[in-house]
C-alpha cells in the first residue's frame, strides 16, 4: 500500500469514527442539527454536517433543494408519531417565516431512509409552493413525490435494493416511508 492509499484509508476511518461520535452526542438533545439554508454561502461545514445523515451522492442535490426554497432543516429527537413534518411559512401556531422540515433522528434509520423521508416532506413543500389549495396526500402531492423519487433513482443515489423498494411503493401508490 502506498502513502496516498494509507492516507485515504486513515481519512475514511477517521470520518467514519467522527460521524459515529456525532450521532452519539446528538442522542442527548432535543434538536440534533438545525440548518439555516440562508447561511450556506458554499459553507463546507454544512455539507459535512449533512453527510452524517444523507447519502454522500445526494448532498449537492439536497443543498440545492434547501437553498432554492430557504428551508430550515431540523433534525430532532422526538416528533411524536411522525418521522417527518413540513411547515409552510406563516403556518399556525408557529408563524414561522421560512419553510421548515423537521425529521426524526433514529439510530435505526440509515442515510437512504433519511433521504426518503426528506423527499416526502419536500414534496409537501413543492405542492404548497405551486398550489393554493391541496390536501396533505392529494393526487398532486403523490405525483410530485413520485417525480422526486424517480429523479433520485435516475441519479443512482439509492442502492439497487432500495430503488426497487421505492418502485414498489410507487406502484402501490403509498404515501408512507415503508
Amino acid at each position: 500500500m502506498n502513502k496516498v492509499d494509507e492516507y485515504n484509508k486513515a481519512e475514511n476511518e477517521f470520518e467514519s469514527w467522527f460521524y459515529s461520535e456525532i450521532r452519539k452526542i446528538m442522542l442527548h438533545s432535543k434538536v440534533f442539527l438545525t440548518i439555516d439554508s440562508e447561511k450556506f454561502n458554499n459553507n463546507n461545514n454544512i455539507r459535512s454536517s449533512l453527510k452524517a445523515f444523507f447519502p454522500e451522492a445526494a448532498i449537492e442535490e439536497v443543498v440545492n433543494m434547501l437553498e432554492k426554497h430557504s428551508i430550515h432543516l431540523n433534525i430532532k429527537k422526538n416528533l411524536g408519531e411522525a418521522v417527518g413534518r413540513y411547515y409552510h411559512p406563516h403556518s399556525l401556531p408557529l408563524r414561522i417565516k421560512h419553510h421548515r422540515i423537521d425529521i426524526l433522528y433514529e439510530m435505526s434509520f440509515d442515510k437512504n431512509h433519511f433521504l426518503w423521508i426528506f423527499l416526502h416532506e419536500y414534496a409537501h413543500l413543492l405542492v404548497h409552493v405551486n398550489n393554493t389549495i391541496y390536501g396533505d396526500h392529494c393526487n398532486k402531492w403523490k405525483e410530485t413525490y413520485k417525480d422526486l423519487l424517480l429523479r433520485f433513482i435516475q441519479l443512482n443515489i439509492f442502492p439497487e435494493d432500495f430503488s426497487q423498494s421505492i418502485q414498489q411503493q410507487i406502484e402501490r401508490g403509498l404515501t408512507r416511508y415503508d
